[in-house]
């Protein structure tokens, strides 16, 4: 909107994008005005999801920023992925001007090992490797070119990024699990329990996701009274888990082959007791909880 009308881009105007009001699942948007050059133009990056959009880059930058992709996974006795430079914003940097750096684990399991980056062959820390292609052979960081990770420990929860050198700024990351591949951010669940029993917790998952389907990683534990009775059950349809005091159902309300909203867990005990339902994904590293029970 040219708000004083003089025909010139200037204070005040404004760009409105419409969106998507009820996306499913979540949308990237990249809005860019201008070459960028000489401060002439502004880039705002958007992400818009069921709750609305998230503005997730300022206008008017003038830091580089590069898009990591996932491009492919082998699995195997030695785990092998590619990563590949997608979109650019403003001018990329030389191999020079960077440094990597490949974080593994989570919490205080977290290791991290960081080096400067060059074309070629590299290893890593206790023997992992990262291979560094310039697709082009212009000497610049930009679309197409490739960095190999291989040896990397399966399952575990990996980021690699490119900071620039001297002044760590980070311009680029990617997060994913070696073996396995890599996993859209994650909803945040709520498992509501209530009855005196049977007992009941009703799922609240704000949005699907690929990674709820039934049959991929995700497990359930239990404890009775403090004690464990079911130790990561994978999550299937009906009755699928019991031990002595009870057995536990999942009802797939909606019939969609995913966990997902309003799905219920059912508790059948024998005797009133104090349940903590767990239900996790990716081999434990994001738990979901709730409680029921006198």
């Amino acid at each position: 909107m040219d708000t004083d009308q003089d025909d010139r881009v200037g204070d005040g105007d404004s760009v409105r994008v419409r969106l998507d009001t009820a996306p499913n699942g979540y949308q990237r948007y990249l809005l860019r005005i201008g070459s960028g050059g000489m401060g002439l133009g502004g880039v705002k990056a958007i992400l818009n999801g069921p709750q609305g959009p998230y503005e997730v880059l300022s206008a008017g930058t003038a830091m580089p920023w590069l898009q990591l992709a996932h491009i492919g996974e082998a699995a195997g006795p030695v785990t092998r992925t590619t990563i590949e430079v997608g979109r650019t914003l403003e001018s990329p940097g030389s191999w020079s001007d960077f440094d990597y750096s490949l974080a593994l684990g989570r919490g205080y399991d977290r290791s991290t090992y960081q080096g400067t980056l060059r074309t070629g062959d590299l290893t890593i820390g206790p023997g992992y490797s990262l291979s560094a292609a310039d697709a082009d052979a212009d000497g610049v960081v930009g679309t197409g070119d490739r960095f190999i990770l291989s040896g990397l420990p399966a399952n575990s929860s990996t980021e690699f990024s490119l900071q620039f050198r001297g002044t760590g700024a980070r311009v680029a990351s990617i997060s994913w699990y070696p073996g396995y591949g890599y996993v859209p951010r994650l909803p945040n669940v709520a498992l509501n329990g209530s009855g005196t029993n049977p007992y009941t917790f009703v799922s609240s998952v704000p949005f699907p996701h690929p990674e709820f389907v039934l049959g991929r990683t995700l497990s359930v534990s239990l404890q009775e009274d403090g004690t464990t009775v079911l130790d990561r059950v994978p999550l299937s349809a009906g009755t699928f888990a019991s031990w002595a005091n009870g057995n536990l159902t999942f009802s797939d309300l909606d019939g969609d082959g995913s966990w997902s909203d309003g799905d219920e867990f059912r508790i059948a005990a024998t005797a009133p007791r104090r349940y903590r339902l767990i239900v996790s994904l990716l081999w434990d590293m994001y738990p979901y909880a709730g409680e029921v029970g006198p």
